[in-house]
C-alpha cells in the first residue's frame, strides 16, 4: 500500500527524469547525426517540457505557483512583440520576398517555445531548473562527443581534445574530432552557467562550495572543446564588472548606470562600423576580423542611422545576402556574425531603440524592482555576457541561450518568493501602462 504523498514524490521525480530526457534530445539537434532534417527540427521535443507541466498541474492543482509562473511570460516575450510589430510595418508595406516573412515567424515561434521552456522549468523546479538544464546540457554535449567519433579512434579524439585545451584552440585544425564540438548555441549556453556558477550559486558549506566547482569546471572544458575563446573574455569582464557592484552601497543606480553606457555604447559601436572606424581600430592592433568586416560592409545600401529609417523586416539580412550571391557579389551567404547591426538593419530605428531599451534599462528595473537585488543582477550579468557576443556573432536568437537567459532569473525569482512566503498576486489591469510609463521615462 503507498504512503500518503508517495505519489506526488515519484510525480516529482518522473517529471525530472522527463524533461531533461526532453531537453537532452531536442539539444542533439546541434549534432550532425539530423543533418537531413529541417534546421532547428528536432528542438520540438522541447515542448515536452510544458506538455509535463500541464500534467503536473493537472495532478497536483498548485494554482497560485502556476500564475506566478504564467505571470512571467508577458515580461519574457515582450522583445519577440517589439521585433514583430516593427517588422510588421515592414511586411505590410513590401511582401516581395515572403521567404523573410515565413522565416521570421519560424525564428519567432522557437523564441516563444524558449519562454514556455523556461516557465515550465520553473513551475515545476523552482530554483532547480537552472541545475536541472544544466545536467541536460551536460549529457547533450557528452552525446555529441561520443557520437562525433564516427571515423575517428578514441586515441586520436583524446589527442585533439588536449591539444586544443594546451593550446586553447589554437591547434583545433579543420576536420578533426574537436572541429566536430564546434557547437555554438549550448557552447555559448555554458557560458551563461559559468558566470551564474561563478558569481550567483550559494556557495556556504562545502557541498555547495564543490558542486560550484565541478560545475565551473565542466563548464570552462565545453567552452575550450566547443572553439567559443570568445565565452572566456565575455565573462571574466562581466565578473570584472558585476563583483564590485556587488559590493557596492548604491547597487542599482550603479546597474542603472550601466545600463545607461551599454543602451548609449549599442548606437555607438553601430555608428563606428558603418564608419569604418572600427574595422581601422582592429587592424591597429593587428586583430583578424575573418572577413567579417567586409560581410558588414555588404549591407551598407540597406540602411542608414537616421530616426526615419523603419527597417527591412526580420530575418531579411539574409533575403539581402541572398541577393547579393544571385547578383554575383557574393559566392554564398555568410552569417552575419554582428548581432547589434542586423537588428538595426532588420528591425529599424525605433524598433532597434525598443530592443535595447528593454534590454539594458526595462528588464533590470523589472527583476530589481519587482522581485529583488540578486535577480536583477543576474539578468544583468547575463545580457552583459551575451552583449559581447552580440558584437561579433550570431547568438541573440539561439535556441539554448535564450532558455538560459529567461530561465535563469526567473528561477531565482520564484525561488526567493517562495522561501520568503510571498503568496502571488494577478497584476492590476494598470500593470502594464505603468510599466510603459516606466520604460518610456527610463529611456
Amino acid at each position: 500500500m503507498k504512503k500518503k504523498g508517495q505519489r506526488g514524490i515519484n510525480l516529482d521525480r518522473l517529471a525530472v527524469l522527463f524533461c531533461i530526457l526532453c531537453l537532452t534530445a531536442a539539444g542533439m539537434d546541434d549534432s550532425g547525426l539530423f543533418a537531413s532534417l529541417p534546421d532547428g527540427f528536432l528542438k520540438i521535443v522541447s515542448l515536452g517540457v510544458p506538455a509535463m507541466a500541464v500534467l503536473v498541474f493537472a495532478l497536483k492543482s498548485d494554482f497560485s505557483n502556476a500564475f506566478r509562473c504564467v505571470s512571467y511570460l508577458p515580461v519574457l516575450l515582450l522583445p519577440l512583440v517589439i521585433i514583430l510589430l516593427s517588422s510588421l510595418i515592414v511586411f505590410c508595406k513590401d511582401l516581395s520576398d515572403f521567404s523573410a516573412v515565413t522565416r521570421g515567424f519560424s525564428k519567432l515561434f522557437f523564441q516563444g517555445v524558449t519562454a514556455l521552456v523556461a516557465v515550465s522549468m520553473v513551475y515545476m523546479f523552482g530554483k532547480k531548473a537552472i541545475d536541472y538544464l544544466f545536467y541536460s546540457m551536460v549529457l547533450t554535449n557528452l552525446g555529441i562527443m561520443v557520437t562525433s567519433l564516427r571515423g575517428i579512434g578514441i586515441g586520436s579524439a583524446v589527442r585533439s581534445v588536449v591539444l586544443c585545451i594546451v593550446t586553447f584552440g589554437s591547434n583545433a585544425g579543420d576536420g578533426n574530432y574537436v572541429s566536430r564540438l564546434e557547437i555554438n548555441d549550448i557552447t555559448f549556453l555554458f557560458g551563461q552557467f559559468l558566470v551564474y556558477y561563478l558569481l550567483f550559486e550559494k556557495k556556504d558549506t562545502r557541498d555547495e562550495k564543490r558542486k560550484c566547482i565541478l560545475s565551473c569546471a565542466l563548464c570552462v572544458f565545453f567552452l575550450l572543446v566547443g572553439l567559443k575563446r570568445v565565452t572566456f573574455a565575455a565573462v571574466a569582464f562581466v565578473v570584472f564588472l558585476i563583483y564590485p557592484i556587488k559590493k557596492s552601497r548604491t547597487k542599482y543606480p550603479l546597474v542603472f548606470f550601466t545600463g545607461l553606457v551599454f543602451f548609449a555604447f549599442s548606437w555607438f559601436y553601430i555608428w563606428i562600423i558603418r564608419e569604418g572606424i572600427f574595422t581601422q581600430l582592429l587592424q591597429t592592433f593587428d586583430i583578424d576580423m575573418m572577413g567579417r568586416d567586409h560581410i558588414w560592409s555588404y549591407v551598407y545600401d540597406y540602411y542608414k542611422i537616421s530616426p526615419f529609417f523603419i527597417g527591412n523586416g526580420f530575418e531579411s539580412v539574409r533575403v539581402i545576402m541572398r541577393d547579393l550571391v544571385s547578383k554575383g557579389i557574393m559566392k554564398q551567404v555568410y552569417l552575419f556574425h554582428n548581432d547589434f547591426l542586423k537588428m538595426y538593419v532588420e528591425t529599424g530605428f525605433w524598433g532597434f531603440a525598443l530592443w535595447t531599451g528593454v534590454n539594458y534599462l526595462y528588464y533590470p528595473r523589472f527583476w530589481f524592482k519587482k522581485h529583488g537585488f540578486k535577480e536583477g543582477l543576474l539578468y544583468f550579468a547575463l545580457i552583459i555576457y551575451m552583449s559581447v557576443t552580440y558584437l561579433t556573432d550570431n547568438t541573440a536568437f539561439y535556441f539554448w541561450v535564450s532558455v538560459g537567459l529567461r530561465l535563469m532569473p526567473t528561477a531565482l525569482a520564484a525561488s526567493e518568493e517562495h522561501k520568503t512566503g510571498n503568496d502571488w498576486e494577478p497584476p492590476a489591469p494598470v500593470w502594464i501602462r505603468e510599466e510603459v510609463h516606466n520604460l518610456g521615462g527610463d529611456m
